[in-house]
């Protein structure tokens, strides 16, 4: 059966993204039963001379097979949205449950603001020791990798209280505007 497979890329080379691999097997074997069905059998010579006798039958298989990479590219692509829709909804969520707390009085309210003054703090003390300081003999690399992690803690404070809601906006907007694929 899997001899069909080049005969199959021959005909629909869009079907290859998805033949292979664990997901994939499942498109395998549908395109094969396509074949089969079309031809009547999966002995890959005999599907072979069926074609060349038939240039209307491989029309259709070709036409059957690029559905079948067509219907699996929408269900990546609809996949692909899904994951992005979660991911606003979780960013959405926890924006939502800060203001909620907030709203509610609440002292944990408070926590994502220390934390925030805290890092930023933290990077703004460690800047100006590193820029006005000398850093002692063999302590550069602790001294790089600290700069280093305190400005990639800096950048996720600055995205959770400026960057993701317009990132999400963004984000949300393109959603709004985008159309999964149609076959036709």
């Amino acid at each position: 059966m899997l001899a069909l497979i080049p005969l199959i890329l021959g005909l629909a080379p869009q079907v290859a993204r998805w033949i292979g691999g664990d997901p994939a097997s499942d498109v395998t074997s549908q395109a094969i039963n396509l074949v089969r069905s079309a031809v009547g059998s999966d002995d890959p010579e005999v599907v072979k001379e069926a074609l060349q006798r038939d240039p209307a039958m491989a029309a259709q298989l070709q036409i059957s097979l690029a559905q079948l990479a067509a219907e699996r590219e929408r269900a990546a692509q609809q996949a692909e949205l899904d994951k992005l829709r979660a991911h606003l909804d979780d960013a959405k969520d926890a924006r939502g449950q800060t203001v909620s707390l907030a709203k509610a009085k609440s002292g944990v309210a408070w926590g994502a603001p220390v934390v925030s003054l805290v890092i930023v703090g933290s990077f703004v003390t460690l800047c100006f020791m590193v820029l006005t300081k000398s850093i002692p003999e063999g302590s550069d690399a602790i001294a790089n990798v600290l700069m280093g992690s305190m400005a990639a803690m800096a950048t996720q404070v600055a995205n959770y209280w400026l960057g993701s809601s317009a990132g999400s906006a963004d984000k949300t907007a393109a959603l709004a505007n985008s159309m999964p694929a149609t076959a036709k």
